[in-house]
């Protein structure tokens, strides 16, 4: 499946990769540059797992927008940057807030419920940190991502 349309729009070109790499690297930047200033910090472990999760979500979301662009330009011989720009904007406003809701309502749950759910409790992962508990909350992240 090529990703070029008759415009010569391509989702799949050096140029679309190179600029997806560098605005990935500059959100990655700014996760660490968040974290090199917050206090207290939290320990490089919890980080790396809440950057995972972070990170894996928005990837999650991406590669979706790229599928979803590709296969309705195609579909529609449309241009697929145009329809990759437009679910990526309503990526950015709408799902970002349903996103919240879920995950608020997700934190009411738990806490409502807690100790029974205490390993969803998001960005806790026990005193003794749990590669498990860490699984558990991806797979609830992932989860509230594709329900939206």
């Amino acid at each position: 499946m090529s990703a070029k349309d008759s415009e010569g729009c391509r989702l799949d070109g050096f140029l679309s990769f190179s600029i997806q790499i560098i605005m990935g690297s500059f959100a990655f930047a700014s996760l660490i540059i968040k974290w090199r200033q917050e206090t207290p910090r939290r320990a490089p472990l919890i980080w790396l797992f809440d950057t995972l999760k972070q990170g894996s979500g928005l990837l999650l979301q991406h590669f979706t927008n790229l599928l979803f662009s590709i296969i309705a330009g195609q579909y529609l011989h449309q241009n697929s940057c145009a329809w990759y720009m437009c679910s990526h904007i309503v990526g950015s406003i709408v799902r970002v807030f349903c996103c919240w809701i879920l995950h608020s309502f997700h934190l009411q749950i738990v806490a409502k419920y807690q100790p029974r759910f205490d390993r969803l409790r998001s960005g806790e992962y026990g005193e003794l940190v749990s590669l498990f508990t860490f699984f558990i909350q991806l797979n609830t992240w992932w989860t509230i991502i594709s329900l939206v």
